[in-house]
């Protein structure tokens, strides 16, 4: 009864709107400068400009903008009201950045729609130190830091219309600098995200996501790619040598979960599956101890950070899917189900960690009401489960043929 009340409740407002602006228009008709109508309709459309780029419904939002200058337009030269909407209009935010070290060199791209995917195009070298306040168009950019001795660094920032990113926590006072970790801190096969606000959720495609919401997530060293058969070899292996034979049949990999002669044939470079919540917490606490490194699974958060950036993105390469870009189910059906985890150059996020699109979904740290946190697309999966917002809760005693896992590090401060 209660669903049945809204849904009644917003059909008379949606009719109440559409109303208001017949209303509105056939004012104009009679007297085309009145500028309460012209106010009217301006604040409208702003409204419906703004929700149509939080949906990402580009059609819409063009529509909407040309509506808004039009009427703001037409209020008098003097009116507040059109300076406010023609500075909406304008599209721009601000940007401050500090880095340490403060010498970094800094370069500036903005994330364009090529091919229906995201690409850095370059802008120019952030020169100034610190960039304060600096103006620039709304929309995504990247920013890649280098310095001797560190790891360079890709830092995506998300300038929103009217808005100033300065890369620091809701609230937070003082100066909040984006870190270049020592350039032995990041392995060849590992990925650092830098710590700052990421939007979380929000895509109402994707399965059991958030609602939209800003969060602060740490800096992190992530594996590029999900651990391959190869890897975890060498785990069992090492379990073996240590004369703990009864771990190493408890967490190798089998078709079925119970028996030591359900095994199959690996090939080292795909993705590692058939592994419950156990062993791929089993996995990274070896890794750990084996490295002297805290290796662990990611949480969700870290997990969706890495695979989206900061822009809120629907997939790691951008807002549109192509089955070429990603194994999924209609990628190639003639082709085996797991490929190697290189296999799909595109399915990249913008720190550079690939294979979080398709291939396999992946365990988390992050543990649910009714099961643990499963991120990300399958082999086997539909075009929308390769949204980078999909949360699954699933039993930790699961092993499925496209679950598999990747581990991450944080870095120590200095």
């Amino acid at each position: 009864a209660k669903a049945e009340e809204a849904e009644a409740s917003a059909r008379a407002a949606a009719q109440a709107e559409v109303l208001r602006e017949e209303r509105l228009r056939a004012a104009l008709s009679h007297v085309p400068e009145l500028p309460e109508a012209h106010g009217r309709l301006a604040r409208l459309y702003q409204d419906r400009h703004a929700a149509a780029e939080a949906e990402r419904d580009e059609a819409e939002t063009i529509r909407y903008a040309s509506l808004l200058r039009t009427h703001a337009s037409a209020l008098p030269a003097t009116s507040s009201q059109r300076e406010e909407y023609l500075a909406y209009l304008a599209d721009e935010g601000r940007l401050s950045l500090l880095t340490d070290p403060p010498d970094a060199a800094a370069e500036l791209f903005r994330v364009v729609a090529e091919g229906r995917r995201a690409r850095p195009e370059p802008v120019r070298a952030l020169t100034e130190r610190p960039v304060s306040r600096l103006r620039l168009p709304s929309g995504s950019y990247l920013i890649r830091l280098s310095a001797p001795g560190c790891a360079t660094v890709d830092y995506p920032v998300h300038v929103e219309r009217r808005r100033h990113w300065d890369g620091r926590r809701a609230g937070e006072q003082g100066e909040r600098p984006v870190r270049l970790p020592p350039a032995d801190a990041v392995g060849p096969d590992e990925v650092f995200v830098p710590a700052g606000p990421a939007l979380l959720g929000g895509d109402p495609a994707a399965v059991d996501g958030l609602r939209s919401q800003t969060a602060w997530v740490d800096d992190f060293v992530i594996e590029r790619d999900p651990v391959t058969n190869g890897a975890y070899l060498q785990f069992i292996h090492a379990l073996v040598q240590a004369g703990r034979e009864a771990d190493a049949i408890r967490w190798a990999p089998r078709i079925n979960g119970d028996a030591a002669d359900h095994t199959y044939t690996w090939n080292t470079r795909l993705p590692v599956v058939m592994i419950d919540f156990e062993c791929a917490q089993a996995y990274a606490r070896w890794r750990a101890e084996h490295t002297g490194l805290p290796w662990r699974l990611p949480t969700a958060a870290e997990w969706e950070k890495a695979a989206r950036g900061v822009d809120g993105r629907c997939f790691p390469w951008g807002n549109h899917l192509d089955p070429t870009w990603c194994k999924m189910r209609d990628s190639a059906p003639a082709q085996r189900p797991l490929v190697a985890v290189d296999a799909y150059p595109d399915d990249l996020s913008p720190y550079g960690v690939r294979g979080m699109g398709g291939n396999v979904r992946e365990w988390t740290a992050t543990v649910g009401g009714t099961g643990v946190v499963v991120v990300g697309g399958g082999w086997r999966d539909l075009p929308f489960d390769a949204r980078v917002t999909r949360r699954e809760q699933v039993k930790a005693t699961v092993a499925e043929n496209d679950l598999g896992f990747r581990c991450v590090i944080d870095i120590p401060s200095k």
